[in-house]
């Protein structure tokens, strides 16, 4: 099976006009990487960022064969402006709360 290429929020609008083509450029981090400087755990920062405009998943979803579920398996990279995006956006929440 071919391995699958997601980029989450990737809509025809989102390509025209919101600079992806810069996302392809910058630097991108895994989750190890963030978790080790936010103090979190890995899967902790897969959760938060899974479902983020602008993250990238390289992989192969969960599919039968025959009677058994073969799982799948995903890689995430995250990019630099995804990572600061998110960060504000935590950050100005806390301060709400506080």
């Amino acid at each position: 099976m071919q391995a699958e290429f997601r980029l989450h929020g990737d809509t025809h609008a989102a390509r025209e006009g919101s600079g992806l083509n810069g996302l392809a450029t910058e630097k991108h981090f895994t989750p190890i990487e963030v978790a080790e400087r936010w103090g979190l755990s890995p899967s902790k920062v897969r959760r938060i960022f899974v479902n983020e405009p602008g993250v990238v998943l390289i992989g192969e979803p969960s599919r039968r064969v025959g009677k058994s579920l073969k799982r799948g398996y995903w890689t995430m990279r995250i990019p630099e402006s995804v990572v600061e995006r998110v960060h504000r956006r935590l950050t100005s929440r806390s301060r709400r709360a506080a």
